[in-house]
């Protein structure tokens, strides 16, 4: 299988993002540089929705099913 440019640089990217939450609990990379807050409160967190071409952060959208566990 032959991949992509794209796929190849977001590889590196989550290479790179993983290794740095690792290192420094942030997930960052020379790609994306947004600062992904610090979870302290469910209602106001955040995700890191990853695409090949664009990630970006996000609001959590919690189900109202689940809504119940955040009392």
């Amino acid at each position: 299988y032959t991949y992509t440019d794209e796929q190849m640089k977001f590889s590196r990217q989550l290479i790179e993002q993983w290794t740095n939450f690792i290192k420094h609990g942030r997930p960052t990379s020379s790609a994306f540089r947004d600062q992904w807050p610090t979870v302290t409160d469910l209602r106001k967190a955040s995700l890191m929705h990853l695409q090949v071409n664009g990630s970006e952060i996000k609001p959590l959208t919690v189900p109202s099913g689940v809504k119940f566990w955040l009392n």
